[in-house]
This record gives C-alpha cells, sequence and structure tokens, in this order.
C-alpha cells in the first residue's frame, strides 16, 4: 500500500512540473532564433552567455514569478527544504533547456548551467 502512494505522489509531481514547464516554456519569447535574439537584445545575451539565451529567460522570468509572495503556499507544497527547491529548479531548467533543439550540445547532454550561477534565483 505504502508503495502505491509514493507512487501517487510521484506521478502527481510529475504531472505538475509538466505543467509548470510546458507553461515557462515559451515566457517571453519573441518569436526569433536565438541567434538573432543575441544580437537584438545583447544584454540579455550577456546574462545568459549567449546560450539558449530565450530559453533560460523564459526560466528565470517564470521563476521570479513563482517567487512572489502570492505563490507562498504552492512553494511550500511543491518542495519543503532548500535541497528540494534547487532539485525543482534543475528539472524545470532542463525541461525547458530541452525545447532548445538547435543547441548541439544539448542534442548530446543535457549540459544545464547550475542555477545558482545561471541568473535564475529567488527573488
Amino acid at each position: 500500500m505504502f508503495v502505491r502512494v509514493i507512487i501517487s505522489v510521484l506521478a502527481c509531481l510529475d504531472l505538475l512540473l509538466t505543467k509548470l514547464t510546458s507553461f515557462a516554456a515559451d515566457v517571453d519569447h519573441r518569436g526569433i532564433p536565438n541567434t538573432q535574439l543575441n544580437i537584438e537584445e545583447p544584454e540579455l545575451a550577456e546574462r545568459f552567455r549567449g546560450e539558449s539565451t530565450a530559453e533560460q529567460n523564459s526560466v528565470a522570468i517564470s521563476w521570479d514569478l513563482l517567487m512572489e509572495p502570492k505563490f507562498k503556499q504552492l512553494r511550500r507544497a511543491i518542495y519543503g527544504s532548500e535541497t528540494e527547491r534547487e532539485r525543482f529548479l534543475q528539472l524545470i531548467v532542463n525541461c525547458v533547456m530541452a525545447t532548445d533543439i538547435v543547441n548541439p550540445e544539448l542534442k548530446v547532454s543535457a549540459a544545464i548551467p547550475n542555477p545558482t550561477t545561471s541568473g535564475y534565483g529567488d527573488s
């Protein structure tokens, strides 16, 4: 019985993560490829080292929204510790970064930046 409950909880978390990342994936997307975005928005390109700029920007904006005070209870439901928060963020980053189909590094492996050094943080 306990195993079924754990599997059910994990399935719910997977569903939540899938929904959140599908919402986050194109937040503030300008409708142009990253190469053009890096030219038109050099500050944004610099912030994310010119790598998957649109995707990283989407995660950063979405994360900042989730960190707003009005979502405190939702955050408590999603994660209860700093370790869980970091893992949750890493999963969101991995899922959204996987949508950058042009980046050759992401086709081979999940070369995802460390969330604590990539411009993502609690606001």
